[in-house]
């Protein structure tokens, strides 16, 4: 699993994550998804066979697990998620805990570009 740790800056108002997206695999990360997970929920279980993905925890804390690896993404850490990899994100602390996923492919509803496990 490949694993990035972006700059950080914290304080009473915030966390700012600073981002020089990697090139991976000559990938060009063009789309984005936003999102957030309450605690004590999960978000995923699910593979894409066309759609690359680097996802970076922006606040918060993540249980990040991609096939049989499990990691633990706290503020400005990213995982890569390669294509035909299962993987869930977890949030099983007490906080919200937002995130951004970088994508290689737009999403596009109806695409069959993801299947559940």
């Amino acid at each position: 699993m490949l694993i990035y740790k972006f700059e950080t800056f914290k304080d009473d108002r915030g966390v700012l994550v600073f981002t020089d997206i990697p090139k991976v695999d000559d990938t060009e990360w063009k789309y984005l998804t936003m999102g957030s997970l309450k605690p004590h929920t999960e978000r995923g279980g699910h593979y894409h066979k066309k759609t690359l993905e680097l996802l970076l925890c922006l606040s918060g804390r993540l249980r990040f697990k991609v096939g049989n690896e499990e990691i633990i993404l706290e503020e400005g850490d990213a995982a890569y998620i390669p294509t035909g990899s299962i993987h869930t994100i977890y949030n099983d602390w007490d906080t919200l805990s937002s995130f951004v996923e970088f994508k290689s492919r737009p999403f596009i509803r109806g695409d069959n570009d993801v299947y559940k496990d």
